[in-house]
């Protein structure tokens, strides 16, 4: 208040780490595959998630666990103005 910065300009956010597949007593393997994903699955990715003071939610950031390109998801096209990076 003192400086008059907008409520659109004043921003909360959070991380959280997720998973892509859960960890369990059990696998997964496609068809004709050699690897299977399970518990050592290194699927992993940060979500961060931004409101601004007017109560206006953000496009979520998406960030993957890996160096190159490799680590994201093939096919799939998110929504315009998510963010989705590596590390």
């Amino acid at each position: 208040m003192d400086h008059a910065i907008p409520n659109s300009l004043v921003l909360n956010f959070d991380q959280t780490g997720c998973q892509m597949v859960p960890g369990g007593e059990w696998t997964i393997k496609k068809r004709g595959a050699d690897q299977i994903a399970g518990l050592d699955d290194k699927g992993k990715m940060t979500v961060l998630l931004t409101a601004t003071k007017s109560v206006v939610l953000l496009p979520p950031q998406l960030i993957y666990a890996g160096k190159t390109e490799r680590c994201l998801l093939k096919g799939f096209k998110f929504p315009a103005g998510w963010g989705v990076a590596f590390t």
